[in-house]
């Protein structure tokens, strides 16, 4: 928390509630009532909270400036957006989405294709640390796959959301993972060897589920011409080779090679707008305008514009605004102590270790709800409840772990977050369509607490010797 707190009055935890509770029951309003966007929405509630921030003795200029430091720090995290936009258009242009998706439609077998979705996208996300580039890649391509075998577009979207949330969560190279390793600074490995009790059982049961469900819809909507019709449609815009997986196989590498995850992307999305001109035959001002625009296909058939009309830096538009807008909002909180009072309140009653983990859960869902952001929610958990863990003589590595399990995971399931929203638009899906499929993202936490109430996995600071 800013040290500049200490020159305003200490807000109450009465004018905390009712200043956090009037902008969620206008936002609501907005959203229920009205059908308004919750971008503008988000960006008007600075408004509101200046208006409770006023009485502190806060001016408008201090806020501004409380807002911008925070928005500041998602700086990195808004151009890579902006990459990711970039690179589906290229991967879609030069034919490495087409060219999954016919592979996909090729060689998976219906029965387990919700099971293959959640690994290869779990093994991708490991391997980028990224969910997000995960969706808009891989993910992607086996939408196209579910939508052609037949499967519900919420139940192949939680799978892809399952597989991905995994890789963001376990990967050395999320940072998300490294932001809570450092926020409870924790050794990275060894705050992902210990997510390992949650999200390793979440994961197991997450694939049975997806193996049972696969068998029930395999065949349901299964139809030999529906695919010959995707197959054909592809063959019609397309050259569909190993040519056209260069600009994957060069993200790949990079990541590996620990080259920068926007450098990473933008290179790979150069490599496949090359191969959209030199390969596929596009002319430079169609490639050059999908950059911005997305992919635009000529053609007429409605189930080809469905699978390619994606992509471009306009795309992640609406996701950067609300990451911005909320960032925001959520700096102008943190900063006069409105939130820290709020949380401050909710922790009160905690007495033992069960309660503990049951609030420390609360208080991340709850940070991340008011924020839009999980990095956000990881920094206020941490921050706020690393002092009860070292009163219960409880590791570190039990906060940092707690905070994944739900500010990580629990980002997908807070439909205004950052994280709904971009999965939303990238994947053309209702946050009610994949909400229950999303298995992963809602099984890891209860097993969280599961955890908490019995003690298991929950290791002490000190070991008395016997």
């Amino acid at each position: 928390m800013s040290d500049t707190i200490k020159e305003y009055k200490k807000p109450s935890f009465g004018f905390a509630l009712i200043s956090i509770g009037t902008i969620v029951v206008l936002m609501a309003v907005g959203l229920i009532v009205f059908k308004a966007n919750i971008q503008s929405l988000m960006l008007l509630a600075w408004v509101v909270f200046g208006l409770f921030a006023f009485r502190l003795g806060w001016r408008f200029e201090d806020l501004e400036a409380a807002a911008f430091r925070m928005i500041h720090q998602a700086l990195q995290a808004t151009i890579l957006m902006a990459a990711v936009g970039v690179l589906i258009a290229a991967w879609i242009s030069a034919g490495t989405v087409p060219t999954i998706i016919y592979a996909g439609l090729k060689v998976i077998s219906p029965q387990f294709f919700l099971l293959t979705t959640a690994l290869i996208c779990a093994i991708t996300s490991t391997a980028t640390g990224s969910s997000w580039t995960t969706m808009g890649t891989v993910g992607l391509s086996m939408l196209g796959v579910g939508l052609g075998l037949g499967i519900p577009v919420g139940l192949t979207a939680g799978a892809i959301i399952s597989g991905s949330y995994f890789g963001d969560k376990m990967s050395p190279l999320s940072d998300s993972t490294l932001l809570a390793a450092a926020v409870c600074k924790v050794p990275v490995f060894t705050h992902i060897r210990h997510m390992l009790y949650t999200t390793g059982p979440a994961m197991i049961i997450a694939c049975i589920l997806y193996t049972f469900l696969g068998f029930k819809y395999a065949g349901s909507g299964f139809d030999h011409g529906d695919i010959n019709a995707i197959l054909n449609g592809f063959n019609s815009i397309f050259k569909i080779s190993w040519v056209t997986l260069l600009p994957a196989l060069v993200v790949l590498i990079m990541i590996f090679k620990r080259v920068s995850a926007v450098f990473s992307v933008l290179i790979g999305a150069i490599v496949g707008l090359v191969i959209a001109v030199l390969y596929q035959g596009f002319d430079i001002q169609t490639v050059l305008s999908s950059v911005w625009m997305g992919f635009e296909p000529e053609t007429n058939d409605e189930l080809m514009i469905s699978f390619l009309k994606r992509g471009g830096i306009s795309s992640m538009m609406s996701t950067i605004a609300l990451m911005l807008f909320a960032l925001g909002l959520g700096g102008m909180m943190r900063e006069t102590g409105v939130l820290h009072v709020i949380l401050e309140g909710l922790s009160k009653g905690i007495k033992s270790i069960p309660r503990l983990v049951f609030s420390t859960m609360i208080v991340s869902y709850f940070s991340s709800a008011i924020s839009g952001s999980m990095h956000f929610s990881a920094v206020i958990t941490g921050t706020l409840m690393e002092d009860f863990f070292q009163k219960f003589n409880l590791r570190p590595e039990n906060l940092s772990r707690i905070i994944e399990d739900c500010g990580t995971l629990g980002a997908a399931l807070i439909p205004w977050s950052t994280n709904a929203v971009f999965i939303m638009g990238m994947l053309g899906v209702e946050y009610l369509e994949y909400l229950p499929y999303a298995f992963l993202n809602w099984i890891d936490p209860l097993i969280s607490l599961f955890l908490g109430i019995t003690g298991i996995a929950m290791t002490k600071l000190v070991v008395k010797r016997q």
